[in-house]
């Protein structure tokens, strides 16, 4: 396990001017799910930085859309919760929202529903 003093900071993406809201936090890992999906062909935009409990990156790959929701599986449980924001947009969608830990949950979940 990496000490606190050499873990990488956190990326903050900060809100546009005028809009009152919490910076979107990044997951560690998020950058390892984009570039695995993106190895095996998916087009993957990060979406993270709406904020409001938006989740973190739009997927498409063979033709169908996926939402994912990124968490770092390598954190304890209780760092790995949805916020409440997150639980809230997720709740509101008409279609499914998958939460991944990691680059190989994220790789299983678009192939298990492609076309």
């Amino acid at each position: 396990m990496r000490s606190a003093q050499h873990e990488a900071p956190k990326r903050i993406i900060q809100p546009q001017a005028g809009v009152s809201r919490r910076a979107a936090r990044v997951d560690d890992n998020q950058p390892e799910v984009v570039r695995a999906l993106r190895a095996i062909g998916a087009a993957v935009t990060p979406i993270h930085m709406v904020g409001h409990g938006v989740s973190d990156l739009l997927v498409s790959y063979r033709q169908v859309w996926f939402v994912l929701e990124v968490k770092d599986g390598r954190k304890r449980p209780g760092a790995q919760k949805l916020t409440e924001d997150e639980r809230e947009w997720i709740a509101r969608q008409m279609a499914p929202v998958h939460v991944v830990h990691d680059a190989l949950e994220a790789i299983a979940v678009v192939n298990a529903l492609r076309k």
